[in-house]
């Protein structure tokens, strides 16, 4: 496949995801004939893994839009919605990309009526050419419908924020810095998680994990400790220079793909858990 012109394809997408999700990011009310608000399913038969009818329906569009305009990139939705593409092999000469969405980043959130944290995540990612290497994001979209803030990002030409309810003007990220990272130390920083409740149940280790990071926070002890129930939330918020340290174990390439490259173009590191590079799919941040 020939190199793509990243410009031009960032400014259909973003249209894309801005039309699909205002349509569909919506919160219906109850009454007193409505005993829920969404069709609800649980994931896994987990309890706090839900997707509802909502998570779908964007997944589908935004999937189906994409499919017409760019019918040679594959697509992975967290939803699982398969789309028609033409038939690229990845074992060519030439490079491959790849899409990943997650069409409500803030399930729970959404679901109880917290439209202001929750976002539409979307990336294009490069397959990697060798084994070994990380899928690398080339362009990154975070939107908030409800917020009318878009965070976009294409690789080596910096990260920024639309806030629509301001001006149309890109602010480049980051926004805030309330001293210089060389005078930063931990006991200045903001730190950023959220915690996976199934696995704190089922997963000795992962509990016993969390437990020892939140006890060592607290002991230094940091500014404060922040979950906004959204990674892709999370990660605007450490582009922007609100916070200063995002981690979080038990999340998938979908939660943080666009993120990463969000925060990588503000300036910011980014790296797995474990280890001094970042790959998508080993689940930690």
């Amino acid at each position: 496949m020939a190199l793509l012109d990243v410009d031009s394809i960032l400014e259909q997408v973003i249209l894309i995801v801005k039309d699909v999700s205002t349509q569909n990011f919506c919160h219906k009310k109850r009454d007193s004939t409505t005993q829920d608000t969404f069709k609800v399913s649980k994931k896994n038969n987990s309890p706090t893994d839900l997707v509802t009818e909502r998570d779908i329906a964007i997944e589908r569009e935004i999937a189906s839009k994409l499919s017409l305009a760019f019918p040679h990139i594959f697509f992975l939705g967290e939803e699982g919605i398969q789309v028609p593409t033409n038939n690229v092999s990845c074992n060519q000469n030439g490079p491959c990309y790849y899409w990943v969405l997650d069409p409500i980043d803030g399930t729970i959130n959404f679901l109880h009526g917290l439209l202001s944290h929750s976002c539409v995540s979307l990336a294009l990612v490069e397959v990697p050419k060798m084994a070994g290497e990380c899928p690398d994001p080339l362009i990154g979209i975070i939107y908030h419908p409800t917020l009318k803030k878009l965070y976009y990002s294409v690789k080596g030409k910096g990260a920024y924020l639309v806030d629509e309810n301001e001006s149309s003007t890109p602010q480049r990220l980051p926004l805030y810095s309330h001293m210089s990272n060389s005078e930063k130390r931990m006991s200045d920083c903001l730190v950023v998680t959220e915690w996976n409740l199934p696995m704190m149940g089922y997963v000795p280790e992962y509990k016993a994990c969390i437990t020892s990071i939140m006890h060592s926070l607290i002991q230094i002890p940091v500014h404060g400790i922040r979950s906004f129930g959204s990674a892709a939330m999370n990660l605007t918020k450490i582009a922007e220079g609100a916070g200063d340290i995002y981690y979080e174990i038990g999340i998938h390439s979908w939660d943080i793909a666009a993120g990463i490259l969000i925060v990588k173009e503000a300036g910011g590191v980014v790296e797995n858990i474990t280890s001094t590079s970042v790959d998508m799919r080993k689940g930690t941040i």
